[in-house]
C-alpha cells in the first residue's frame, strides 16, 4: 500500500496518523527519567484504589465497549452471566493487561497528562457501563491502550476496526469526540500513537449493534448461532468463552430476575 493510500485510508477510518498529543509528552519523560520509577503518595494513593476496587468485576446485566463487533449471542451470554471458559493462557494475558493499564495510568496521572483514569460512564437507554482508561479534561481527549502482539500490523494498517467500533462506544457514552489510542508492543515496550476523531459512520454502526442488543434484552431472544461455529469448529468458536453452553442454550434463561436485581 501506498503512503498516500494508506493515510486516505486512515482519513476515511477517523484517524490522524501525522497528530500526536501523547508521542511527544512521553518520550520527554522517557529522557527525563531514564527508567526512574517513583511515584508521588497521590498517585500511588490512587494506583492502590485501582488495585483494590471491585468496580470492573460485575460483568452481567450490562453491555461494555470491548465487545464491540464480537457476536451478538456471545455478548448476550455475557449480560445474562452464563459461566466463560476461560484458559490459563487467556487468564495469564488479562493478567498481564490488567497490570500494562496500571502502570501508564500511574504514568499519566503522576506526568498530568490525565485528569482522571478508570473513568465510568452509562448509556441507560443500551443497557451500557463502561469504564474508560484515562481522560484528559482540560484538553478534551480519552485515551485508550492496547497491549499487541500485532504491533506491526497496527504500525502499518491503523487502528483494527473492532477497537475504533470500541473507542466510538466510548465517544458515544462520554461525548469526548478526539481519542488518544496507544499500542505497546508486548515484547519490547515501544509505543505508537494514533489519534481517532469520531466518525459518523462508525458511530452509526456502534448505535445499531446497541439497539438490536437492547431490543434482544427487551424480547429476552437469543439470537442465531454464527454459521461459522454450527460445526462446533473453527477460530472464532474455539476462541470463544461460552462454547461449551453456546448450541444448547436455545431459551432466555431463569436467571434474567436475580441478574437484573443485582444490577
Amino acid at each position: 500500500m501506498s503512503t498516500f493510500s494508506s493515510k486516505l485510508k486512515s482519513k476515511v477510518k477517523g484517524e490522524d496518523e501525522g497528530e500526536k498529543i501523547l508521542t511527544p509528552r512521553i518520550l520527554e519523560r522517557n529522557r527525563r527519567e531514564a527508567g526512574a520509577s517513583g511515584f508521588s503518595k497521590e498517585t500511588a494513593e490512587l494506583i492502590a484504589g485501582l488495585m483494590t476496587s471491585d468496580a470492573n468485576s460485575v460483568r452481567h446485566s450490562r453491555f461494555g465497549a470491548s465487545s464491540r463487533g464480537d457476536c451478538m449471542r456471545r455478548q448476550l451470554f455475557s449480560y445474562l452471566g452464563h459461566t466463560q471458559h476461560i484458559s490459563e493462557d487467556l487468564s495469564a494475558i488479562f493478567g498481564d493487561g490488567h497490570w500494562r493499564h496500571l502502570r501508564w495510568q500511574a504514568m499519566g496521572y503522576e506526568e498530568g497528562w490525565f485528569t482522571r483514569v478508570e473513568v465510568p460512564f452509562l448509556i441507560p437507554e443500551y443497557g451500557v457501563s463502561i469504564s474508560m482508561d484515562a481522560i484528559n479534561d482540560d484538553e478534551g481527549w480519552g485515551f485508550e491502550l492496547k497491549g499487541t502482539s500485532q504491533f506491526a500490523a497496527i504500525k502499518n494498517t491503523g487502528v483494527p476496526h473492532k477497537h475504533l467500533l470500541q473507542i466510538h462506544t466510548m465517544m458515544l457514552a462520554s461525548g469526548i469526540d478526539t481519542f488518544v489510542y496507544l499500542a505497546e508492543d508486548k515484547r519490547n515496550q515501544s509505543f505508537h500513537e494514533i489519534v481517532v476523531h469520531r466518525d459518523p459512520k462508525l458511530m452509526q454502526e456502534v448505535e445499531h449493534e446497541l439497539v438490536l442488543l437492547a431490543q434482544a434484552v427487551a424480547d429476552e431472544t437469543i439470537p442465531d448461532i454464527l454459521p461459522e461455529c454450527l460445526g462446533r469448529t473453527g477460530a472464532t468458536y474455539r476462541g470463544c468463552p461460552f462454547r461449551t453452553v453456546c448450541h444448547e442454550a436455545t431459551e432466555w434463561p431463569d436467571t434474567r430476575v436475580a441478574l437484573r436485581s443485582a444490577s
